[in-house]
């Protein structure tokens, strides 16, 4: 069911209070537009590592042969993905409906299967489809007055997103011949919800239990997630995965050159460009977002550091979410702690393995894991106390 849009009261911008909904429009655009921008952080040696990755990529032609096997879309294919289309769903800055797209003749169906075709051919995303409409709606229990405080929900073209159902199906295509994404990734894949996560969850526990051993958990939100994505790192990634090159150009060209305008009302802000991050409401997004953090360490080398030999680490990830679970045959101790840090000078982040590229958190929420009484089972001593549950995560 679709979000009523908000009444906003007066937003305190750069210059005062922001009454109209035109000067909150662009008072939001312009929260917005720092938002949709890199994290502080750099490191050289990968910066340098991917700017020459994507700078021989974008060198490389395509042969004919690798054009003359695109499999072509079929009218017939368009049609089934229009009839699953919700009516409901809102449309974007073109203001072409999903309706409007179920009542149309067959020659147009035709018309936009080559046009479709014709992206694939091209390697080219149109830049008409690349400006998102953003809809701000305030974060529970925020300040309304402070324009940082609203959550941007983007609406894409409708057009946009029926094209892009079938580039996801050749992405996955292409991950699921390979087995690309790790097997603790459960986000956004079919067949798989939060349900199957915590039943892997549960029985780690219950198995840890069956030992005599306690399990501990660490549980990392990364911040502002899609709106941050580096779009180099991340095609620098799709080279690394090997995604076909015709298909890679056409994800280069669907991430890049990406802006964004506020709606308030019947008001507009003007068109601000996206420096980073994928598009939020996007169909291919989630499974970027999933490659941009399949590579995260599984070893306690790069990730928790010093922890005992006695100790077993497993990764479980959902989207933007990841647990750290660990069992061990003491009473849990882990000998590290997570590095104080008062002045907020250097953010707790996450280091990526070989890239060393980074992702922001926000925060690291430590906690053990709420004992409950299996029949026969007896957690081990010590192991409820969230004392004992104390981690170290690379900074660099």
């Amino acid at each position: 069911m679709r979000k009523k849009a908000q009444k906003i009261p007066a937003l305190l911008g750069e210059n005062g209070f922001a009454y109209s909904d035109s000067i909150k429009a662009e008072t939001i655009a312009l929260s917005l537009e720092k938002q949709f921008s890199l994290n502080d952080l750099s490191h050289r040696e990968t910066e340098n590592e991917v700017k020459k990755s994507t700078e021989n990529f974008s060198t490389l032609p395509l042969t004919n042969n690798q054009i003359d096997n695109l499999k072509c879309i079929q009218p017939s294919e368009v049609i089934k993905v229009i009839k699953n289309l919700n009516i409901k769903k809102a449309c974007g800055l073109d203001c072409i409906t999903n309706k409007m797209l179920k009542n149309l003749p067959c020659t147009m169906i035709f018309e936009f299967t080559e046009i479709i075709n014709n992206i694939f051919k091209f390697n080219y995303f149109p830049k008409a489809w690349k400006t998102a409409v953003v809809v701000p709606f305030l974060k529970p229990g925020k300040d309304p007055t402070q324009p940082e405080n609203y959550r941007p929900i983007s609406l894409l073209s409708t057009l946009s997103k029926l094209t892009e159902n079938f580039i996801l199906d050749k992405l996955n295509e292409h991950l699921a011949e390979n087995k690309i994404l790790c097997p603790e990734q459960f986000g956004f894949r079919k067949s798989l919800t939060t349900t199957h996560q915590l039943l892997r969850v549960v029985e780690y526990i219950t198995s840890g239990f069956e030992k005599g051993e306690c399990t501990g958990a660490v549980f990392l939100d990364v911040q502002k997630a899609f709106d941050r994505v580096w779009i180099q790192g991340l095609i620098h990634k799709l080279i690394g995965y090997k995604t076909p090159p015709h298909l890679l150009q056409l994800l280069k060209s669907y991430l890049k050159e990406r802006k964004f305008a506020v709606k308030i009302g019947n008001s507009i802000s003007e068109a601000k460009i996206m420096r980073a991050g994928i598009p939020q409401g996007g169909k291919i997004s989630p499974v970027l977002y999933s490659l941009y953090v399949n590579d995260i360490p599984k070893t306690h080398k790069t990730l928790l550091e010093q922890v005992k030999k006695n100790y077993h680490i497993q990764r479980y990830e959902f989207s933007q979410q990841q647990q750290l679970l660990f069992t061990g045959t003491s009473s849990c101790s882990a000998p590290a702690t997570i590095p104080q840090d008062p002045d907020r000078s250097h953010p707790h982040i996450l280091c990526l393995q070989q890239q060393q590229q980074t992702i922001q958190l926000p925060e690291l929420k430590v906690s053990s894991i709420t004992n409950v009484p299996l029949p026969g089972i007896r957690p081990p001593s010590g192991a409820m106390d969230p004392k004992n549950y104390l981690f170290t995560v690379t900074v660099i």
